[in-house]
């Protein structure tokens, strides 16, 4: 389940970025993306979190501490995803499909582009 909650999140978050043609500027992000993005991030670890604690509860575990384990590595992993994939798609898929912004003295650079928004 939680594999399957992980690709529905990525799926959504394609979907994301084909609808709002999300890119980093030199220019900057658009809001509206962004706060869609978090909508959809907050949503999928309000869903995803009940649905694996009910989950991990069905499981039959030895001991307390394996069903504790259990369930936290379904957190970290969906949260893992959940969190990280915009980050990941701006350093490992725009390279290739849009292109990286010129970033003032450090070249097309999308890594630079994310850390000159953060800052």
């Amino acid at each position: 389940v939680t594999i399957l909650f992980c690709l529905v999140d990525l799926i959504c978050i394609g979907i994301w970025v084909a609808v709002f043609q999300v890119s980093v500027t030199a220019q900057g992000f658009d809001i509206a993306a962004f706060v869609m993005l978090a909508v959809i991030i907050k949503v999928f670890e309000v869903v995803y979190i009940p649905v694996a604690v009910y989950l991990n509860e069905l499981e039959n575990h030895r001991t307390e501490e394996a069903h504790t384990n259990a369930l936290v590595w379904k957190i970290f992993a969906f949260q893992a995803i959940n969190y990280y994939a915009p980050f990941f798609y701006v350093i490992l898929v725009q390279p290739h499909s849009t292109g990286c912004p010129e970033v003032v003295g450090f070249g097309a650079d999308c890594v630079m582009a994310i850390r000159m928004e953060l800052i």
